[in-house]
């Protein structure tokens, strides 16, 4: 979903926050921790929910488009049930993106106003490092007992 405006709350109050049914609506304000790295500028009252609309329109493991239809006619967050993580990465009509954790737990993107299109990729470093490492590690093991015996072979042996 597309909201319109964010809070900065300190980690260990998000979860109590949202928990509260006192809280106007989902739809209004995402809420940030307080080492996000944006400066939203600070509520004075609930805005209204904006117009704008998600729907996916791609989805794979590790990568998937939102299309924001219609735009959103002022700076907001696009708010994606999906579990943040650090290697996600986002880009807005083509420009690279940041991507926050909002909610506590959720992907969150901030998105200009009139943007289109979001995509999300996840390319995590430290799995393609343990990847790589994992086959070096398994030839390793392999070339340690096909070598000798491939060795007597050719020996006759």
């Amino acid at each position: 979903r597309v909201v319109p405006a964010a809070a900065k709350v300190e980690a260990e109050q998000i979860p109590p926050t949202l928990a509260d049914p006192r809280l106007p609506g989902f739809d209004r304000v995402v809420l940030l921790p307080q080492d996000a790295p944006v400066n939203p500028p600070p509520l004075s009252d609930w805005p209204p929910p904006s117009p704008a609309r998600a729907r996916v329109t791609s989805w794979n493991p590790g990568a998937m488009t939102v299309e924001l239809d219609p735009v959103p006619p002022a700076p907001g967050y696009l708010l994606v049930s999906e579990n943040w993580y650090v290697d996600w990465r986002a880009t807005v009509d083509g420009a690279p993106a940041q991507v926050l954790r909002g909610n506590h737990a959720l992907i969150t993107v901030p998105v200009p106003a009139g943007a289109r299109r979001v995509e999300l990729t996840y390319r995590s470093r430290t799995y393609g490092l343990g990847k790589g490492i994992a086959f070096a590690s398994l030839a390793t093991i392999l070339a340690t007992f096909v070598l000798p015996l491939a060795r007597r072979r050719s020996r006759g042996g």
